[in-house]
């Protein structure tokens, strides 16, 4: 189904009900859809049929209404996180192929200074300002112009956990199914008014906080940038019912409900984390406050999420939160494991190996320029194999069907099998960093120059600091197994790091692989 049939359909049962709500001003399902269509019109008419929009935008309700009109016109959605270089965002424009940007009034000025750094020549829509008026409030398109289904209607790019950051093609379908299937495991009510505190630009953020909410019925409400004791009345004032959240923006809340002696208002149903977990120590917390915390593990190439935990099962276990997460698997979705010659292993006991997902959210296809169109062809290739998503993330099943749990271990490149069992190099992370002056550090599995797997790990000291190879591997030594304590140590300037902020563990590896010969 498009994207936009499915959005008149939830229109059709509360024109009435309220669709965003932004500076005090509430939007309705049946405005919205209007406005989409004024929207659509204004885009074919001034943009022409399939442009390729880049969306580097600060959340606005034109920017939703953007999404759907795009879509529309048989384009194609390429949202841009602003906060990227400049040379992150040229090499992301060229790539995508964008054709034309979309940018809220107040990225003027940096878009201008974006095109003069990067020398790029493409129309500019300020989409806050357009508002399409003089066109009906019913949108048709054009014959021989109708989008369909199986068309592509978004990019979204991928962290760069495994390899550099990719582009992804999501079609109607997948897009559509990949918002409303979340659905069951928030157990969704349409007076639920959803808030994420993170950009728009960010896959895990545009399904659970912009297009989920507007596709079941609920409330977007867009955040105005409020923090401290002003965040606390915001999330009051507007009714929140579901934060959309990482473990970095639930500390910064910890804090300020500690500053402000408070507690997060009672309207308040969940909290929603992404790209990450939260430590047991503040699952426990949120625990006490009775707020139940959904975690979720998900990757771009399957409509970003591919379990998450279940609002009702975790606010039956407030008192005794589980210390790490269990996930449910999504309706629709198809899971299993593999073991190390490729073979799905089969039953309902408790099995662990390679995850691999089937369903409509896997994607189509990585995105690029034509020149690079057979390698690409081959990375897809590498991870979709007929229906099947191949993750490259270890997993623990327990149960099948609707009994199904899982249990998320880790990147397959971040760990290395031994005698039967996977060990994993992050246990040493923690211990690393709490070293006297150490600013940064992280454990990863390496080749030696004779082929042979160590654990070895990278280091950033504080200014002035003399910490040693010899001070690390003893710090590791005292509170780690041996199979965790690193054998070798690099000092470096930095780390590198993904998109969502965690050590991009295959970068070191591949930086540093071959550089030993014993």
């Amino acid at each position: 189904m498009l994207i936009g049939q499915h959005l008149l359909s939830v229109a059709a049962t509360g024109a009435g009900d309220p669709a965003i709500l932004f500076l005090g001003k509430k939007t309705t399902y049946r405005e919205l859809v209007q406005d989409i269509a004024r929207l659509s019109y204004l885009l074919q008419h001034e943009v022409g049929h399939g442009p390729r929009m880049g969306l580097m935008t600060t959340p606005h309700p034109a920017v939703a209404k953007t999404i759907f009109a795009v879509s529309n016109v048989q384009g194609i959605n390429v949202p841009l996180d602003p906060k990227c270089t400049d040379e992150e965002l040229g090499d992301w424009i060229r790539r995508a192929g964008v054709t034309h940007l979309a940018i809220t009034s107040d990225l003027a000025t940096r878009t201008r200074d974006l095109f003069n750094q990067e020398r790029l020549f493409l129309p500019v829509i300020e989409i806050d300002r357009k508002r399409g008026g003089e066109y009906d409030s019913s949108f048709t398109p054009q014959v021989g112009f109708e989008p369909r289904a199986i068309d592509p209607v978004m990019i979204l790019r991928t962290s760069g956990g495994t390899r550099e950051p990719m582009l992804v093609e999501l079609t109607h379908d997948e897009l559509q199914f990949g918002a409303t299937s979340l659905r069951s495991r928030y157990h969704a009510r349409k007076s639920d008014r959803y808030l994420t505190l993170l950009p728009w630009s960010t896959p895990y953020s545009l399904f659970h906080g912009v297009l989920m909410p507007l596709m079941t019925g609920g409330t977007l409400v867009i955040d105005e940038g409020r923090d401290n004791k002003e965040l606390l009345e915001f999330l009051r004032d507007n009714i929140i019912t579901r934060v959309i959240a990482t473990s970095k923006i639930c500390r910064r809340l910890l804090l300020i409900l500690k500053s402000e002696q408070a507690r997060l208002p009672q309207c308040v149903r969940s909290i929603t984390v992404g790209m990450g977990t939260l430590s047991p120590q503040l699952r426990k917390a949120f625990g006490l406050m009775e707020i139940p915390i959904l975690t979720v593990y998900g990757q771009v190439e399957n409509g970003w999420t591919i379990a998450m935990e279940d609002s009702e099962e975790m606010a039956t276990s407030l008192d005794n939160p589980p210390l790490e997460p269990k996930y449910r698997g999504l309706p629709g979705l198809q899971y299993k494991v593999l073991d190390q010659a490729g073979d799905a292993i089969e039953g309902r006991e408790e099995r662990m190996g390679h995850l691999a997902v089937s369903g409509p959210t896997v994607f189509h296809k990585y995105y690029g320029p034509p020149a690079k169109k057979e390698e690409l062809e081959q990375f897809t290739r590498d991870v979709k194999r007929g229906t099947w998503l191949y993750t490259g993330d270890l997993a623990r099943l327990d149960g099948a069907d609707e009994e199904l749990s899982l249990s998320y271990l880790g990147r397959q490149v971040d760990a290395h099998m031994r005698e039967g069992n996977y060990t994993f190099a992050d246990p040493a992370d923690s211990v690393i960093k709490k070293i006297p002056g150490v600013e940064d550090g992280a454990a990863f599995f390496m080749q030696n120059a004779v082929g042979k797997i160590i654990l070895a790990c990278a280091v950033v000291r504080r200014p002035k600091a003399t910490v040693s190879d010899q001070d690390v591997i003893k710090a590791c030594r005292s509170s780690l197994d041996e199979e965790h304590v690193p054998k070798v140590v690099f000092f470096t300037d930095a780390l590198p790091h993904d998109a969502a902020g965690g050590v991009n563990r295959y970068r070191l590896k591949r930086q540093y692989n071959g550089t030993l010969t014993g």
